[in-house]
């Protein structure tokens, strides 16, 4: 039974839970009669006995069939928790893996969305490359181990060194692959997953943040993300590189908003980390759905980062 009320195709827990419950009218707590009404006096020998109290045998037994009926179906919820958990492999460290001293470079292809007076838009096109070096680690203040990552750039083609830009970090919980860039925390996946796992991956971030764009001002996180793994275990090849087992993970707002597209795809390869990255958060006042955002968007930015060293 417990296998049966696991299984996906049948209805959830909780719902059965609830038609069940109408069976607990069999251990309402009620006796024969009231502890303090008067029973009928016996006759015993053909003499009548002195009226007493009721004492009920029945109400601690059916307290006790209660009892025994409510902890099964603890024993089922918890169960049932534990097997769709334990039934998800741990796979974090094989796409998520944290060492001192990797690193990455990536090419970065950014598209900007200027709006100009009289409703034109310009468009600027901008490539760098970015280095990610793993550089060292702290624990945080919960004891966690977490990776300190130097991020730097440099024009795309130029010989020159890197010139550090940023400090990011990164950091494997019990349950999350995390990363904070900007001040910003991100779950990038949970710990366990399987392909439509879903979850809050911003559930870290303030909801009412305003970032500038051009000068403009636009909201990142007003709309919810909704975060999927769509694909695991999946070869493909990125830029020049061929990858025999890649993740990927996506992220947007509700795509029936037609006046902003806030979108992020990443593909992360195992044993390596993250290879690519694609963000496109865009305003727009035109709303003719049927037209691509890459032509519609009057403001906001598109961002493609590909591995190119690792």
């Amino acid at each position: 039974m417990i296998s049966l009320l696991c299984n996906n195709n049948h209805p959830s827990v909780s719902n059965m839970f609830l038609n069940f419950l109408p069976l607990l009218n069999i251990f309402q707590l009620k006796t024969p009669m009231h502890m303090n009404e008067k029973m009928p006096p016996l006759s015993i020998g053909g003499q009548r006995t002195k009226t007493r109290k009721s004492i009920s045998v029945l109400r601690p037994i059916r307290v006790l069939y209660a009892a025994l009926f409510l902890s099964g179906f603890c024993l089922l919820f918890t169960f049932c928790g534990k097997n769709e958990t334990e039934s998800l492999p741990d796979l974090a460290k094989e796409y998520y893996p944290l060492q001192i001293g990797k690193t990455l470079i990536y090419n970065i292809d950014t598209i900007l969305y200027d709006p100009q007076p009289g409703g034109l838009v310009k468009i600027d096109t901008f490539r760098w490359q970015v280095k990610e070096v793993f550089k060292d680690t702290f624990k945080d203040l919960l004891g966690l181990v977490t990776y300190r990552i130097e991020r730097s750039e440099r024009a795309l083609g130029d010989t020159r060194d890197f010139v550090i830009k940023k400090i990011f970090t990164a950091a494997l919980t019990d349950n999350e692959a995390v990363r904070t860039e900007d001040n910003l925390k991100f779950i990038k996946f949970p710990r366990y997953f399987g392909e439509k796992t879903i979850w809050d991956g911003n559930v870290y971030c303030d909801q009412s943040l305003i970032i500038e764009v051009a000068g403009e001002r636009m909201g990142l996180f007003s709309k919810k993300w909704n975060y999927e793994v769509l694909t695991y275990a999946k070869a493909e090849k990125i830029g020049t590189k061929d990858f025999t087992d890649i993740l990927t993970v996506r992220a947007q707002s509700d795509t029936r908003i037609l006046t902003e597209r806030r979108y992020n795809l990443e593909k992360y390869a195992k044993g390596v980390g993250l290879v690519y990255k694609e963000q496109h958060i865009l305003d727009t006042q035109k709303l003719d759905a049927s037209i691509a955002w890459e032509k519609k968007a009057e403001k906001g930015y598109i961002v493609k980062q590909t591995i190119v060293s690792f």
